[in-house]
């Protein structure tokens, strides 16, 4: 019954189930293997798993840590709570301008430290690590439910960045190792991605009701309990076997750590959000401050490359990993429909309380087309290439329907009818769904078992580097472009009083002969703002394009 199940059991010897001749030759023809590049045949796991109890305890508390990062963090949709009372935090701050770091905080730890808890993972008790990254989440989340300012939320939000960080490459990566035979992984990381869909599916709709009985800052303090809970629950019950590397000494483990590479990096992506966020609207693109800032990131950023070089395999991203045709065609893929998804997301919800008038609840209720759209997509392009064994297809559609659902976005005006901004709202969602997860897919089925690890995490970097660019080059259009087009259309109106009065206070800031024209102006705004997100659909067929057409069908031969 309970193979059935599909729980696991206790193995006699090893967990890998015999390799097939054609699976390992289809691999080493592939991808060419050097002496210092262990193949297929010589990786072998010899773990003892946990009991059904342990399980399902261990797993459950990864369902709770997922649902917590899905309903308050800042994930492929962004479609949570957080996105959902970024209105009503703008006006209790008087924040507008820092729309975009709301969820750019929050982006740039989390998708610069993934790859870097993914080697703690490889050396360290992943108990230890992955509670530690409870702690600091849960940390974050404090400071944002007590913030006093915009500025304090800001490094709560980063904070929280920093500890979802080790929670997605444990619970997605590093603990499902630990806890699952590898033939059955797909299985329950499915069930990990439904759990996460639920949890952005009821995350606007929780965070619209709570905030409209309560506060805002509920929302934050709901994840203090599970996040309890889970740590107590991995402490006594969570025993899991020790890593390959545990018994290294501090200093072989430091030197195999990217710190070199991690440092480089953060102030990177800083100066690059800061460029694009500052450059046309805060200051000039010739202020010597913006040429400072795309200086030093271009000085940085040739270093950084220049570094992955030199270090080769002990790299944060190593360069063979990259240039595996699969990899990085999902790099660009997922790249730009995350991006997408992400910048589409964040906006939805200002464009019904802005510009339609509707409440935080209702703005939840109104987004829904997207999340739902995401969920039977995300079903869809699963059993689809199941049963047709190709993911390369389902990324195709994907480029073709988001182009065409985005645009159609695009056209939303203050009237729109409710029927249209359902449709284009699914549309562009399911387009999102069907080859979200492909990547991941294709890097399983064409990479070697021993780097499919850091290919994993290297796509997933990806996916969050373009939610970072993406978020960055969306808030300075909608600074620069609100001012231009409320100076064009309605040169009696303050532009700059109307930005940092906040998003839901137009009706009641605005004289009413002016409000038809604020709104008109609002709505042109966010509309330019869905152009970025064509731009990026449009681009995406590069990557869809570019992927190799392998079969999971066949490549299960070889990873069961």
């Amino acid at each position: 019954m309970s193979e059935k199940l599909g729980l696991p059991q206790k193995p006699a010897g090893s967990c890998i189930a015999p390799i097939s001749t054609e699976a390992t030759n289809s691999e080493i023809k592939s991808e060419p293997q050097q002496e210092s590049h262990p193949t297929t045949r010589e990786v072998v796991e010899e773990l003892s798993y946990p009991n059904k109890v342990k399980f399902a305890l261990i797993f459950g508390t990864l369902l709770l840590s997922t649902f917590v990062i899905g309903f308050v963090g800042a994930n492929a949709t962004d479609s949570n709570c957080v996105a959902t009372i970024i209105p009503v935090i703008t006006d209790e701050f008087h924040s507008a301008n820092d729309i975009g770091w709301y969820g750019t905080a929050y982006l740039i730890p989390s998708c610069a430290l993934i790859v870097f808890y993914g080697k703690l993972y490889t050396f360290y008790s992943t108990k230890k690590i992955y509670i530690c990254s409870f702690i600091i989440y849960e940390i974050g989340s404090i400071m944002c439910a007590t913030a006093p300012s915009s500025l304090v939320f800001i490094i709560g939000r980063a904070i929280a960045g920093t500890g979802s960080a080790g929670l997605v490459s444990g619970s997605k990566i590093s603990i499902i190792s630990l806890i699952v035979p590898l033939h059955r992984r797909p299985l329950y990381q499915g069930i990990i991605g439904g759990v996460e869909n639920i949890a952005i599916t009821a995350g606007p709709l929780i965070a619209g009701a709570v905030t409209a009985a309560s506060s805002w800052r509920v929302c934050f303090w709901i994840s203090i309990p599970i996040g309890v809970v889970g740590a107590i629950v991995l402490i006594i019950f969570g025993r899991m076997p020790d890593t390959e590397r545990e018994n290294l000494s501090t200093v072989e483990r430091l030197k195999m750590l990217p710190t070199s590479s991690i440092l480089l990096f953060l102030p990177l992506v800083i100066l690059l959000v800061l460029a694009l966020s500052w450059g046309g609207s805060k200051y000039s693109w010739n202020n010597f401050r913006i040429i400072l800032m795309l200086a030093l990131m271009t000085a940085l950023l040739v270093t950084f490359i220049s570094l992955q070089l030199y270090k080769q395999d002990k790299a944060m991203f190593p360069p063979r990993i990259v240039r595996q045709r699969s990899v990085l065609s999902g790099i660009v893929f997922i790249f730009c429909v995350s991006a997408s998804l992400y910048v589409t997301a964040y906006y939805l919800p200002i464009y019904f309380q802005a510009v339609r008038g509707a409440s935080t609840f209702d703005s939840s209720v109104r987004t829904l087309p997207l999340v739902v759209g995401l969920i039977f997509g995300s079903f869809g392009g699963g059993y689809f290439t199941t049963v047709v064994g190709y993911y390369t297809s389902s990324m195709i559609l994907t480029s073709i329907l988001t182009a065409i659902g985005s645009g159609f976005l695009s056209r939303l005006r203050v009237n729109t009818q409710a029927p249209e901004w359902i449709v284009f709202q699914a549309l562009f969602g399911f387009g999102c769904g069907i080859g979200f997860q492909q990547p991941y897919v294709a890097v399983q089925t064409t990479i070697p078992r021993i780097d499919i690890p850091i290919a994993i995490t290297t796509v997933a970097f990806s996916q969050r580097m373009g939610n970072i660019v993406a978020l960055a080059i969306a808030q300075n259009l909608f600074t620069n472009r609100l001012i231009a087009n409320l100076t064009k259309t309605v040169p009696q109106v303050n532009a700059n009083l109307v930005l940092s009065n906040g998003v839901t206070t137009l009706r009641s800031t605005v004289e009413p002969k002016y409000l038809d024209a604020v709104l008109a102006g609002y709505s042109l705004t966010i509309d330019q703002i869905f152009l970025l997100a064509v731009a990026l659909c449009s681009l995406s067929v590069v990557g869809s394009l570019g992927m190799e057409w392998k079969s999971v069908k066949k490549g299960r031969t070889g990873n069961t």
